[in-house]
């Protein structure tokens, strides 16, 4: 997620169609390339197109997403303000795809970055070589609904892996967010206790990055409870 999406604020306009054709575009106020004296521009952008047909006993969302300059991303950015800017522009590519059949939903989720960053944005090691990352990451994900003891309720389920996605610049500690995981496994569970309240639980298992990249290889187990309010 963090390696898709970004929490500037944005002008954005769109448009859906009574046939399921949806467009959007925005705008953003992000990072500068470094030495860029232009600092009042609104420096990036990004549009997404996409299909849905919901109203079928399978139903879907399927599409695609651009977006000019990745090192706007939250896995990324927070790294590239600390440097006061950036080296290269790296153009990012998304797809994605939900299915739905009864209480059943499955999910598709992919990103890649279009070209290598510079090695002063966002770093990956192999070996003994340093080169500038070209991340990607990929989310399979189902989840089921159900009632428990009458009240509703859902399990999900989810496997994500990345590639060149594990940040070795220097600074960076390796509980930063621009340090991802190679892999995670994710389970949740989810009910409405009572109106408008939810409660959720997740376990995740992540695993790092193996040494020769950069990482530990080891394995990281995690937790979550929360108590949700619906509005």
């Amino acid at each position: 997620q963090i390696l898709s999406q970004t929490d500037l604020p944005a002008i954005q306009a769109g448009f859906i169609s009574e046939n399921g054709i949806y467009v959007g575009a925005y705008i953003v106020d992000g990072e500068r390339k470094i030495h860029n004296s232009k600092s009042t521009k609104l420096s990036n952008y990004g549009f997404d197109l996409g299909y849905e047909n919901l109203n079928h006993k399978v139903g879907y969302d399927l599409g695609i997403a651009y977006l000019r300059n990745m090192g706007d991303v939250d896995a990324i950015r927070e790294y590239i303000s600390k440097l006061n800017g950036y080296t290269r522009e790296v153009g990012a590519f998304s797809a994605y795809g939900d299915i739905y059949a009864g209480p059943f939903g499955f999910s598709l989720r992919y990103v890649t970055a279009m070209r290598k960053f510079s090695q002063n944005d966002y770093q990956y090691t192999s070996g003994n070589t340093t080169q500038g990352a070209k991340p990607e990451a990929t989310k399979l994900g189902a989840n089921y609904d159900f009632k428990s003891f009458g009240h509703n309720s859902v399990i999900d389920l989810g496997y994500e892996w990345t590639n060149q996605a594990h940040n070795t610049a220097s600074g960076i500690q390796l509980d930063d967010v621009t340090r991802l995981p190679k892999t995670r496994w994710s389970v949740a569970y989810g009910v409405n206790i009572i109106k408008h309240v939810a409660l959720g639980l997740q376990y995740d298992q992540d695993k790092d990055y193996k040494t020769r990249y950069g990482g530990t290889g080891r394995r990281n187990n995690i937790v979550t409870a929360r108590i949700s309010y619906l509005f």
